[in-house]
């Protein structure tokens, strides 16, 4: 079931920061509430995640 599992999907990208100010500019509802703003993770890549009733989408760029 989605709701206990979670799904997730992982998109990368070069241009992370262009299509984070995309989705602020006309979906800001859209961003995940625990990854909302583009975060350089410990692993080298930079993300910020999308969340629906049912999937979570975390966009990355590695350096």
């Amino acid at each position: 079931m989605a709701r206990e599992h979670h799904p997730e999907i992982r998109l990368e990208t070069d241009a992370i920061d262009e299509v984070y100010k995309q989705i602020v500019a006309s979906h800001p509802e859209f961003l995940h509430p625990n990854l909302k703003a583009v975060t350089l993770r410990p692993w080298g890549a930079k993300e910020f995640a999308l969340m629906d009733c049912q999937l979570g989408v975390r966009l990355q760029q590695w350096s």
